[in-house]
């Protein structure tokens, strides 16, 4: 696992897992920030600013949700997440090739748990983009 400190609060992602092993994912059932790569390695400790990722974002419902949401759209064609939109039209990788990345801030209180995930999710991109000098290849802002 990678560790990010943010505010004060130690977060620690999960190792790079592949897409069709996404609920094994520790935190899968709670809220919380996900990062999509091709490239990397299963178990592989995960860097939020790696060039290899293509996706950064964030649920405040649970995460096993909003990744099935993903690939739905990503994979089957609905609608319902804009990046696995991206994913489908720009990517165009079977799921074999995608892995994820997940971490939930462990905050009890759920105002300050969903305002602090989109504050993270924003963080993370920024230093993706002070990093590599552009936003991950799904991400559209």
């Amino acid at each position: 696992m990678c560790g990010v400190r943010v505010q004060g609060i130690k977060l620690k992602f999960s190792t790079w897992h592949r897409w069709d092993e996404r609920t094994r994912i520790r935190w899968v059932d709670e809220p919380g920030v996900y990062l999509l790569a091709l490239g990397v390695k299963p178990d592989e400790h995960c860097d939020p600013a790696d060039k290899r990722i293509i996706y950064i974002g964030e649920t405040c419902a649970t995460l096993k949700r909003r990744l099935n949401q993903f690939n739905a759209t990503a994979f089957r064609n609905s609608r319902g997440h804009a990046g696995g939109r991206a994913y489908r039209e720009i990517i165009r990788k079977p799921p074999e090739k995608l892995f994820v990345a997940a971490c939930a801030p462990q905050i009890q209180k759920n105002l300050e748990r969903s305002a602090f995930i989109r504050f993270l999710e924003r963080k993370l991109i920024l230093g993706y983009v002070l990093a590599n000098g552009r936003l991950p290849k799904c991400n559209k802002e």
